[in-house]
């Protein structure tokens, strides 16, 4: 309801739709020879999509470049705002089944430590989500996947041997040796090319944009009826 809110307010609600938020291969910058664009209202855009992307995190490497230019924007900011908009057209009935995005307040010494930490946090939400579809479908879910890019934090998860090294980590993060122990979850390594985050972090293109939105999880609201 709020995106079909966005798009009337702007008078986008009858525009082409656009398969992706943004193009692969554009650079925005700071160029001085375009023509200026009313900051307020572009101020107006930039605040609508920064609210929408709660719910759409999809959306959050585009709104937040464009975000970089609300002093001074440009005509060629303004077209790539509303490349969003027209995408937000096209996923109109789009969400998240379940997602969730917070600053920990823990320093990790390692990348390893800090996927493991990340890690840990996420089998909270597999294990729940599992939970609940057991208890409405009255049926026994197979064990939770996990894919994760460091070998070193899969290996900390799974050796015991390793827990020497991993004794400084607040122990309710260990909740994850715990379930992969139990057989209640498996861990396994996702190659580069394979990365969902990648998806929140540069622009790629239609193809693998699509893909990597459909493996986070953010569905039509209608394929989950």
């Amino acid at each position: 309801r709020y995106a079909s809110e966005i798009l009337k307010k702007f008078e986008m609600n009858k525009c082409n739709v656009a398969l992706s938020p943004g193009e692969p291969r554009s650079q925005l910058t700071k160029c001085t020879e375009e023509e200026d664009v009313d900051p307020t209202f572009y101020r107006k855009l930039i605040g609508s999509l920064r609210y929408l992307c709660n719910t759409r995190p999809d959306l959050a490497y585009n709104v937040g470049i464009v975000s970089r230019f609300m002093e001074r924007p440009k005509s060629s900011h303004l077209i790539a705002v509303k490349r969003i908009l027209r995408y937000v057209k096209s996923t109109i009935n789009y969400a998240p089944i379940s997602w969730c995005s917070k600053k920990e307040p823990v320093v990790a010494l390692s990348s390893c430590e800090a996927e493991y930490i990340a890690t840990s946090l996420s089998t909270c939400q597999a294990i729940w989500l599992k939970n609940l579809i057991e208890e409405i479908s009255q049926d026994k879910c197979e064990t939770d996947t996990l894919k994760i890019d460091n070998v070193s934090a899969i290996n900390l998860a799974k050796n015991p041997i390793a827990h020497g090294r991993s004794k400084h980590i607040e122990l309710r993060f260990h909740y994850l040796r715990e379930q992969v122990n139990k057989g209640n979850l498996a861990l396994i390594h996702c190659r580069s090319e394979e990365q969902v985050a990648d998806l929140l972090t540069k622009a790629v293109t239609v193809q693998v944009f699509e893909k990597l939105r459909s493996e986070m999880g953010i569905e039509t609201v209608d394929n989950m009826n």
